[in-house]
């Protein structure tokens, strides 16, 4: 009863003002002479009539006259007003047959709408609003902010405003006679000072919660939905500082309407961050593979675009019923057979923002920051992996530069960069006369490539698409390229005629994380003057530990041509994400250029990202290594490449005490490679090769088979960075499990 008490007290200190304090606040009407009367009726409908004190004129009224009090005004046509007006001014005026626009003024604040007659809920959000700002609060809330049926309940609140407003000031009266006598109790039974002024301090706190109860009408109406017609209300979100404003805007006009708003846009990104934070902490409630055959999910999809806008609660219905069931689920626990595509939380919100921005930049000028951002991050997640400063930006003129590098869209695609580089570098070499054509066709036709029988099959697609023959060379025990077989192979194409161009250097294979003898494959290449490429998109990353670096494969880094990493193998980028790194950017640059006039900008004297490769445009990727290492930070990135070592080790260990299992390969990075044993080499080839297909079938892991050398191997892989060490004996249990069923059944 007492905090009943106190409560009400204060809500009548609150509401006084407003019940007892004078002269309730009115609203100047005017009415030009002709206007249309819907436009009366309309004004009379939304606004009590109490609060109306009309002037119909006899003439013209002037609606940009200032004056002191609300006021709204009836015209036969929207006038623009450049002075300030001291109090809001509503101008409304027919713009079209069954339409109204509507004005809305407050010093220098404008805000004009344009809506249908019919809108009865748009229009009650407007006069709502002009009442907000007048200082005019609306005693019958439900008819202007809940019901359904707001046009029939707005008619009825003339004739029951009057019978409210004397039943509130009773009621209010009674309570606050209550509150004084449960004061004067209080007060009576206060032993002491502090428990008065404890008292007092709640009574403070109570008061704050009554006037931020009392102020949210304003807040309730940019809360509301208004379907298509809400892209007029003026809902702009902008970030300032650490907290979210709203700010008006000039709306758009009623042809260039859109479907999603920026109110909804905000509610379906909120709906958006929950459900990705739920399927990331929670994919283990799904198998790891799906069970749908082929042309399943195609025969359940519509085959035409909708002609009608869709809500957004429909669509990721469709989603989680349909699509996500369908998927493989690559952040699962369970799942093994590839490099996990890195999903880490920064770069899905540097994924958010660079759609945002929306920029495009094929040269310096199109997009400043984007070129200049990415010529960074080349320089930063070099210097972090070690690289020798000749393949880095050096200077203050990025373009004077020798070395450098840019970001490909993948691995194949930094490939086939260094590869085209390398063939314009040799016919270069061997006719600098461009008008030679015959000349330099009889070079192309001569040109010949290297690379480890292991190595990743981009190097392959590369060759194809450049036209070049590519010799692969057969791998030692270690199955590391055999320096002694390339050797063999270079001299026996030279003798032929043949022109060796390009070889290339793996750190790292896909299959079994195997690394070619980099120093012994500098010198042959320098030998015969060949491009040596160095593709690391796997292990060159674990360089940014410093204690990969000593690997003896990798010592002669510096006598590469170019060098590539994969920052979605372990740096947790979500989207392929390949850094492409040279100390001769001129040659690829040239190999590359293109001089279109329409591509041209102001400073053609600096960095254009187009001559890096294939692709004109690119999207704003540097963010996401910007976000990456700005919010981790380069110890925690360390720390998780080691983690993911540890992890494949601890796996390792465990296969290791069961005899049914043949390790193959050393730990090096977080791939285990092993096979079932037979008790011939191709039975155990067979028995391997069914175990995987049993395995993926079971759909509660996900692995992979790759042929390496003469072995069939399962492949597992490690590389989530929410994969734990009991995710790690989880995956084991149930390999093991599997295995026992798989041989029960032989």
């Amino acid at each position: 009863m007492k905090h009943f008490a106190w409560k009400t007290f204060f809500l009548f200190c609150a509401l006084q003002s407003f019940v007892f304090g004078g002269e309730a606040p009115t609203i100047r009407f005017f009415i030009e002479e002709r206007s249309d009367g819907r436009l009366l009726h309309l004004v009379r409908e939304l606004i009590p009539r109490k609060l109306l004190n009309e002037t119909l004129a006899n003439g013209r009224f002037e609606p940009c006259e200032n004056v002191s009090k609300p006021t709204i005004v009836v015209t036969k046509e929207v006038v623009e007003c450049s002075a300030r007006f001291s109090a809001p001014r509503l101008q409304i005026a027919v713009s079209g047959p069954d339409r109204v626009r509507l004005r809305l003024a407050h010093d220098s604040e404008v805000t004009q709408y344009d809506a249908s007659l019919g809108d009865v809920k748009l229009l009650q959000l407007i006069f709502a609003d002009f009442r907000t700002s007048s200082g005019i609060h609306n005693r019958s809330r439900r008819s202007f902010f809940v019901s359904e049926h707001a046009k029939e309940d707005t008619r009825k609140v003339a004739q029951t405003e009057d019978n409210t407003y004397f039943a509130l000031v009773i009621g209010v009266a009674l309570v606050t006679l209550i509150g004084i006598v449960e004061v004067l109790a209080v007060v009576a039974t206060c032993s002491s000072g502090r428990k008065l002024e404890r008292k007092l301090a709640d009574m403070k706190k109570e008061r704050q919660d009554v006037a931020e109860r009392t102020s949210r009408s304003s807040e309730r109406l940019q809360r509301l939905r208004g379907g298509v017609s809400a892209t007029h209300l003026p809902e702009t979100e902008n970030y300032v500082g650490n907290s979210y404003v709203l700010r008006k805007r000039q709306p758009m006009k009623f042809d260039q309407q859109i479907p999603v708003t920026p109110y909804e846009f905000k509610k379906a990104m909120d709906q958006l961050t929950k459900y990705i934070v739920d399927y990331l902490e929670n994919t283990t409630k799904y198998p790891v593979t799906t069970d749908i055959s082929p042309d399943s999910l195609w025969t359940k999809m519509d085959k035409t675009a909708p002609e009608q806008a869709t809500r957004f609660e429909k669509v990721m219905g469709t989603v989680e019923k349909f699509y996500v069931p369908a998927m493989t689920h690559w952040q699962h626990p369970r799942f093994h057979a590839h490099f996990v595509a890195g999903c880490s939380f920064p770069d899905i919100l540097a994924e958010m923002l660079a759609s945002s921005l929306a920029v495009v930049g094929f040269t310096w000028d199109s997009c400043p920051a984007l070129t200049e951002l990415e010529i960074l991050m080349v320089n930063w997640v070099g210097r972090a992996l070690g690289l020798p400063d000749s393949f880095l930006y050096t200077g203050n003129n990025t373009r004077d530069s020798v070395g450098g590098g840019s970001i490909q869209p993948g691995s194949t695609d930094a490939v086939f960069t260094a590869l085209m580089a390398a063939r314009y570098r040799k016919i270069e070499q061997r006719v600098p006369n461009e008008k030679d054509t015959e000349g330099r066709r009889n070079v192309f036709k001569k040109l010949v490539a290297y690379a480890s029988c292991e190595a990743n099959s981009s190097i392959e697609k590369a060759a194809r698409l450049g036209m070049v023959r590519l010799k692969l060379i057969s791998c030692d025990d270690k199955f590391s390229l055999s320096v002694k077989a390339l050797e063999e192979q270079i001299k026996a194409d030279e003798s032929e005629g043949l022109i060796p161009f390009f070889v290339q250097s793996t750190a790292g294979s896909i299959s079994m994380a195997a690394f070619d003898n980099l120093g012994e494959i500098g010198v042959v290449a320098e030998k015969h003057d060949m491009w040596l490429h160095v593709n690391g998109t796997y292990g060159l990353a674990a360089m940014i530990c410093p204690e990969f670096r000593s690997r003896a494969e990798l010592i002669g880094l510096e006598k590469a041509h170019s060098i590539d990493m994969s920052a979605h193998k372990l740096f947790m980028h979500s989207s392929a994400h390949t850094f492409l790194w040279t100390r001769d950017k001129k040659v690829i640059q040239k190999a590359f250029a293109i001089d279109a006039t329409y591509l041209k900008g102001a400073h053609e004297d600096t960095i254009n990202l187009r001559d890096w490769g294939i692709p004109l445009s690119r999207r704003f990727l540097s963010l996401k290594t910007w976000f990456v290492f700005r919010l981790y930070g380069i110890k925690n990135i360390q720390a998780f490449v080691r983690r993911t070592i540890e992890l494949a080790g601890a796996f390792r260990t465990q296969l290791e005490k069961d005899s049914r299992i043949q390790l193959i390969g050393e730990h090096v990075l977080g791939i285990v490679c092993f096979q079932l044993k037979g008790e011939t080499h191709g039975k155990s080839n067979e028995l391997t090769r069914d175990l995987a297909a049993f395995v993926n079938k079971s759909r509660q892991l996900a692995v992979s088979s790759a042929k390496v050398g003469e072995m069939t191997v399962i492949r597992m892989s490690f590389a989530s960075e929410r994969t734990t060490h009991k995710d790690v004996e989880d995956s084991f249990n149930i390999l093991k499990s599997l295995i026992d069923q798989f041989v029960r059944n032989l």
